[in-house]
């Protein structure tokens, strides 16, 4: 399955692995109804269910993002309007005449477990603890499995739909788009400039950035690195960054004595849970993606060096350099099968867009807005 085929899947689904107990904002009903797509309704029990399995999944990855009132208000409204166009997908797919049989079902199933496989630090499970963690996902949301097989069937037909009225209307870039798309990352890259240029729809520029970062880890002067990471923010109270800067002196100290290797200290005490369980490895940084200091530290370094504790914004880095490899010219041939898989992911989304705003057009949707607060 491609990168294209992925996200529209991913985004059709919208399954996370992990939740969490929200309190309602206000001491409604858990039967109350937040939204109705024509006069289907879409309860608020299932939006407080996505939407805790949604802030849990952004507590994780993005977790300064959610000191921001406004950025968990834009989060409240995204859940909600996906279940809407989830809703509107439905009904297009039953106007269609679209069937959905027991093994589109069973293919769904199969690919949402199979997410279970790996535990939070990417370690294997065996089949017997993979399916004890996806009946205990089942269990926090409230399931059975057959419950929750008759809500995939929405997600599945949601699916068939944007295979049939978008996916089959992509068209595949020729060399010449992608060796003009390719041009224009390269001057971009070349430019160093950190936004994307101006009049590209979000996931236009999502896409671009990528490839972009795609351009820039696979040809600028990099290092590859690993790193334990001690949490501390710059609001916390000066007690806590003492304690912060405390925890990594004494694991530069361990590693300069040989009491014990990056790769031990890291899966035992780093902070970064990704990295972690990889002995810290967090792969190449090109040159320019670190903030000013901590770049101007880290490349410096030579192989195999150790840093001392380097602060930003998620805490205090203790970095150790893998490899340092010099600057070469971008070769298209190289990334042209992946700039190929760009360009087709945005016509997907640009085309997708299109649809569900032809069916919102024609629906009518009323929000209980008060119930978002």
């Amino acid at each position: 399955m491609n990168n294209s085929n992925k996200r529209i899947w991913t985004a059709v689904l919208g399954f996370m692995t992990a939740l969490v107990l929200i309190k309602p904002a206000l001491a409604a009903r858990v039967d109350d109804v937040i939204a109705t797509v024509n006069n289907a309704p879409i309860f608020l029990s299932r939006y407080r269910k996505e939407l805790a399995a949604t802030l849990n999944d952004m507590a994780q990855t993005n977790p300064m993002a959610m000191r921001d009132p406004a950025f968990i208000q834009q989060i409240k409204n995204k859940v909600l309007d996906d279940l809407i166009d989830q809703q509107l997908l439905y009904q297009a797919g039953k106007d269609l005449k679209i069937k959905i049989h027991q093994d589109d079902i069973d293919k769904a199933m199969a690919e949402i477990k199979s997410r279970f496989n790996t535990d939070a630090n990417g370690n294997p499970l065996t089949p017997l603890q993979a399916q004890a963690a996806f009946d205990k996902q089942l269990k926090a949301m409230g399931l059975t499995y057959q419950q929750y097989r008759n809500r995939l069937k929405k997600q599945v037909m949601a699916k068939k739909v944007l295979d049939r009225e978008v996916k089959a209307k992509i068209e595949q870039p020729s060399t010449p788009e992608i060796q003009t798309y390719f041009d224009k990352v390269v001057l971009f890259v070349n430019s160093g400039s950190t936004e994307p240029p101006v009049g590209m729809s979000p996931y236009a520029a999502q896409d671009f950035m990528m490839a972009a970062d795609r351009v820039k880890s696979s040809t600028s002067e990099r290092v590859q690195l690993a790193r334990i990471l001690i949490r501390v923010h710059p609001n916390d109270p000066q007690a806590e960054k003492t304690r912060a800067l405390r925890d990594a002196n004494q694991y530069k100290a361990m590693l300069m004595t040989g009491t014990s290797t990056f790769s031990e200290i890291a899966k035992v005490y780093s902070e970064d849970p990704n990295s972690a369980s990889h002995g810290g490895d967090i792969g190449f940084i090109p040159k320019g993606a670190l903030p000013p200091a901590l770049d101007k530290a880290v490349f410096s370094l030579e192989v195999g060096q150790i840093s001392d504790p380097l602060l930003n914004d998620e805490g205090y880095n203790i970095v150790r350099v893998k490899s340092h490899q010099a600057a070469e010219k971008p070769e298209f041939d190289k990334l042209k099968s992946y700039l190929k898989e760009i360009l087709m992911d945005v016509e997907s989304h640009k085309l997708m867009d299109q649809y569900i705003k032809s069916l919102r057009e024609k629906a009518v949707i009323v929000k209980h807005k008060s119930l978002l607060k």
